[in-house]
């Protein structure tokens, strides 16, 4: 019974690393709390903007029928709005995940439809973020919801046309690749947090830290020069992936010095995590198991490989705050689609720098 001793040896010394047991058993468990936290008190409709334009009854129809059907209401809650530049600022914060257009012949080309003297058809726009996920639903909830309202109306199998328009695009075409390169940064920044560790965990190991005790440095002294040291490399590692980024096709409208500076307040938010898990290990393979916690979810929870909803717990001054932006990172890529997208400088982003920071 060769194999039972074996297993019985496997499992002690199993429980005798307990860091890897922990991560292993603990982190898929843990995700999934953080995702709850995250998505909690999400809902479970779509808030759709609506600019009625229409000078006849139809657009005014539609609006009611939208807030007073049941099946509707469930899946799409409408807001009638009168400016199209408000309904775009609501857009980008997330408040909102798409918006309606209703044209001012909306009514009329309905009407020439029915008595079938035109063939003329109405353009409903529809305006919403490309890179916002619960965009993607919205718009098929309110187009479907306005496709029945007219066909309803004219028993047409096409009646009516739809434009469009995503925000985040008006000044420069994105291709798929080109919105992933933000999180693509922010994992260059985010995996500084290996870099400043090591270089901690070498002097505690190599007694290095005992001996520039010793040199009567100070806490401050420690942490400022490896701070610095690590602003560099991150600095660097930035600037490398966006320039391979920029040579394989990718257009920002902002500044380079724009970019390093929000990395920059993003560097010192991950040494600053390093230091903490630092404390708890006791040698390097320590640190690159425990390291493995934040790294997972300094990736996944703040929008560098993927895009997460926004769930606002709480405005300040206007700005929604989310779960993850309580993560270092968690604005960092909000910023950088501002600046990448839209030509933002910091001065134009002082919410997002100071928070992070």
């Amino acid at each position: 019974m060769k194999i039972l001793s074996l297993l019985k040896k496997n499992l002690l010394l199993q429980i005798r690393d307990y860091w890897a047991l922990i991560i292993t058993v603990v982190l898929g468990p843990f995700f999934v709390f953080i995702y709850w936290m995250i998505l909690i008190g999400l809902p479970s409709y779509y808030n759709i903007l609506v600019i009625n334009n229409d000078k006849g009854a139809h657009g005014k129809l539609f609006v009611e029928m939208c807030q007073t059907d049941n099946r509707i209401f469930e899946t799409m809650h409408i807001k009638l709005i009168s400016s199209v530049d408000s309904g775009k600022q609501t857009l980008k914060k997330r408040n909102a995940d798409a918006m309606i257009i209703l044209p001012e012949n909306f009514s009329q080309t309905i009407e020439n439809l029915i008595a079938q003297t035109d063939t003329v058809v109405p353009k409903v726009h529809f305006m919403g973020e490309k890179s916002n996920t619960r965009y993607l639903v919205g718009v098929i909830t309110s187009y479907t919801s306005v496709d029945a309202y007219i066909k309803y109306l004219t028993k047409a199998k096409e009646p009516w046309t739809m434009v469009e328009t995503f925000i985040d695009e008006e000044k420069i075409k994105r291709s798929d690749f080109d919105m992933q390169v933000p999180g693509i940064i922010i994992l260059s920044v985010i995996m500084l947090l290996f870099s400043a560790g090591m270089i901690i965990i070498r002097d505690i190991e190599d007694k290095t830290l005992q001996r520039l005790k010793l040199s009567k440095m100070t806490i401050f002294d420690y942490i400022s020069g490896v701070t610095l040291s690590q602003v560099i490399v991150g600095i660097i590692s930035v600037l490398l992936t966006y320039l391979i980024a920029a040579m394989l096709g990718f257009k920002s409208l902002g500044t380079v010095s724009s970019l390093i500076i929000v990395c920059i307040v993003a560097f010192i938010g991950i040494i600053g995590i390093t230091f903490i898990v630092v404390s708890f290990c006791r040698n390097a393979t320590i640190f690159v198991l425990a390291g493995q916690v934040p790294l997972f979810i300094l990736i996944f929870f703040s929008g560098a490989m993927m895009p997460i909803p926004r769930n606002p717990m709480f405005e300040i001054y206007g700005n929604g705050v989310c779960w993850n932006d309580l993560l270092p990172t968690g604005m960092s890529i909000t910023a950088l689609n501002a600046i990448f997208n839209d030509g933002k400088s910091v001065f134009e982003l002082s919410f997002p720098l100071i928070y992070s920071g």
